[in-house]
């Protein structure tokens, strides 16, 4: 899990009284507005909106002042009558900077996103130098997904300002989107030389020197962002895998078991922590297993086939042939968790339709484009296939059952939406005796006995059957096991 920049939308606050009908403030209106802005740089809240109504007693059509109320007011959550002096000291100075930007942060927490947009560009058209409208405007288009125009936003603000933390921040952060690793790794840097102990920057430069296999700095990165912020359950579970994944399990567990502590809706380190512990659970939760996969969509298929050596789509289509010959043809196929398409790339030609489901909506969109797919689903294979009128010939599931170790639902579901001659085609990894287990690596495996209870308990029969390496890990193969079961009637 990424950790994200400050998206900025602090208030600015200006001294000064802009306006006056006559003659020059006062002293004690001098004294108060400055009381007024001690207090709000304090984050003295009340206490400067008592301050600020005090001088405009004396002063009520100040643009300054108004300016200045309305920021302490949003600053309380008061976001309408924020926006109404906001709009006031406007129409008294329609090309007020400061009054314009702040206006655009009302809005924006109202959700008028458009209208804050359009406040902070006339910021921007009346100050070119305010750095902070160009930040905000650049946060709008980043959660929008139009990250070029937000990185221009944002390299804006930072040449207007070079120690705009958050804007080096958020700008790390599309780039790590976009997979330029080294030139995200430079700017969570920049972050750090400025404000060390920034906790998101090394929180986020620990994924990127995992990534890139630096395995101890990417653990010293989270030990960093951890002295900062122990309380980060997100930060304990990353070091919790990696803690895993070079052996040291005791401390990999207490990562995880005070990750949950902190957070118990933390799926990953529940998952990791009954993994790790020889705890059986039925299945991974659905949120871990869609995280996982959305997180690593991007890289997902290269990664597969080309570090992992995986084939078992081909597998699984030559033993279809083997069965059934090369000239076999189904109607409706159904690619149980289809990723991006490996499955049904290998299968399109031998039937009529070709549907998938995938738990992670970011898989599904490469699977799209791959333009094999006559439907794609997104969501739990279960809950389609409880709610589905359709029924299918053919059921893939290459490589899916790895997260779920009670299959019984699956196979449920899967027979419902059968038709009196089908076929139920998947891989499992192996283990012996005569049920499933979860692994240390989070992973299911399943015993050829179990499989073989399951077929008979809802239908099928074993039509063929082949041990198999599913892939390789860490230069080693993963034993596993290759089925094609027919419906017995």
């Amino acid at each position: 899990m990424s950790s994200r920049g400050k998206r900025g939308e602090k208030e600015d606050v200006k001294k000064g009284v802009a306006y006056r009908p006559f003659g020059q403030p006062s002293r004690k209106v001098e004294e108060t507005l400055s009381i007024a802005l001690q207090h709000h740089r304090a984050g003295r809240f009340k206490e400067a909106e008592y301050c600020y109504r005090q001088v405009l007693v004396s002063v009520p059509h100040d643009v300054d002042v108004l300016c200045n109320l309305g920021a302490v007011l949003m600053s309380q959550g008061r976001l309408d009558e924020a926006e109404s002096l906001l709009r006031e000291a406007i129409s008294l100075d329609r090309n007020h900077a400061i009054s314009n930007y702040n206006l655009g942060n009302v809005l924006k927490k109202q959700g008028k996103i458009e209208e804050a947009k359009d406040r902070y560009l006339r910021a921007i058209d009346t100050d070119r130098s305010h750095a902070g409208a160009h930040f905000n405007i650049g946060n709008i288009y980043m959660e929008e997904g139009r990250v070029d125009e937000a990185l221009s936003y944002f390299s804006n603000a930072i040449s207007l300002n070079p120690g705009h933390v958050a804007a080096h921040l958020n700008t790390g952060n599309i780039l790590k989107t976009q997979g330029k690793m080294d030139e995200a790794l430079a700017s969570y840097r920049t972050v750090l030389a400025r404000d060390e102990n920034n906790m998101a920057a090394y929180h986020n430069i620990g994924i990127i020197l995992k990534a890139q296999g630096k395995i101890d700095e990417a653990i010293d990165a989270y030990n960093r962002a951890i002295k900062i912020e122990p309380e980060n359950s997100s930060a304990q579970n990353n070091l919790g895998n990696l803690l895993k994944d070079s052996g040291r399990i005791d401390e990999a567990v207490q990562c995880f078991r005070r990750a949950v502590e902190l957070d118990y809706d933390n799926v990953s380190a529940r998952h990791m922590l009954a993994a790790l512990t020889g705890m059986k659970t039925e299945a991974a939760p659905g949120q871990y297993v869609r995280d996982l996969y959305d997180r690593y969509a991007e890289n997902f298929e290269n990664h597969l086939v080309g570090t992992l050596s995986y084939d078992i789509p081909s597998v699984l289509r030559d033993m279809l042939y083997d069965l059934l010959g090369k000239k076999v043809r189904f109607n409706k196929v159904l690619d149980l968790g289809c990723g991006t398409g490996l499955a049904g790339e290998k299968i399109r030609s031998l039937t009529d339709r070709l549907e998938g489901i995938d738990i992670s909506p970011v898989i599904i969109e490469k699977a799209e484009k791959k333009n094999i797919y006559d439907a794609l689903m997104t969501g739990d294979m279960v809950e389609v296939l409880n709610e589905s009128p359709e029924r299918y010939d053919l059921f893939l599931a290459a490589d899916v059952f790895i997260y779920t170790g009670n299959l019984t639902p699956v196979f449920s579901s899967v027979k419902r939406c059968s038709t009196s001659k089908s076929y139920f085609a998947f891989s499992t990894e192996v283990t012996l005796g005569d049920d499933y287990i979860l692994r240390p690596t989070g992973r299911y495996a399943h015993s050829f006995s179990y499989i073989q209870a399951l077929a008979k308990q809802h239908g099928f029969k074993i039509a063929k059957h082949r041990p198999e390496a599913i892939r390789k890990e860490e230069g080693q193969e993963i034993s596993g096991d290759v089925y094609i079961l027919e419906s017995a009637g």
